[in-house]
């Protein structure tokens, strides 16, 4: 049923904003084509940071839940009601909800691992423009070699002799025959 409800929300929220996107999108498609060395650089430097923050926050959500847990199970007068949890909370998908933290400090605990994110990343990835990088030199192929007369290495090219002259050791050469 929730799912029909959200339906109906994106349903009536395209057609109050039908014009932007029909105008909007397009515009903002056409500018970032144009500008696509700052603007793709710009989209996928954001796209790592919100990759890292993700992280972060999921990885502090499942310690807070499992520091609850484990406080919980530790304490004799968990015995007999294991069904309860703890006092400390986070949301793992409506983050934006403070006050759902609990402790508060919690808050502030991810607003100084994100500001810490940030430094990180702009301190060891900074963004870069993405240009094409142009070829001054060409790969230089095998020289040939002119011949004179009286050479006779006849050089393929590569530096490898194609007159093959092979030695037989005498080990191997039978009597009466070479």
């Amino acid at each position: 049923m929730d799912f029909i409800f959200q339906q109906e929300q994106i349903i009536d929220h395209l057609s109050e904003y039908m014009v932007f996107y029909l105008i909007g999108v397009p515009l903002a498609i056409a500018a970032i084509y144009f500008t696509r060395p700052y603007s793709v650089s710009l989209i996928m430097y954001s796209l790592e940071i919100a990759i890292y923050l993700a992280s972060m926050h999921t990885i502090l959500h499942f310690c807070v839940q499992f520091f609850t847990w484990f406080s919980h199970e530790t304490q004799f007068q968990a015995i007999g009601d294991r069904g309860t949890g703890g006092d400390w909370e986070t949301p793992w998908l409506r983050f934006w909800e403070w006050e759902v933290y609990h402790p508060q400090w919690l808050i502030y605990l991810e607003v100084a691992l994100i500001v810490i994110i940030l430094f990180l990343v702009r301190r060891y990835r900074p963004m870069t423009v993405q240009r094409k990088q142009k070829i001054s030199v060409k790969a230089a192929g095998p020289q040939k070699k002119k011949k004179g007369k009286g050479d006779d290495d006849d050089d393929d090219g590569w530096g490898v002799s194609t007159k093959r002259e092979f030695e037989v050791p005498e080990d191997f050469v039978q009597k009466g025959r070479k």
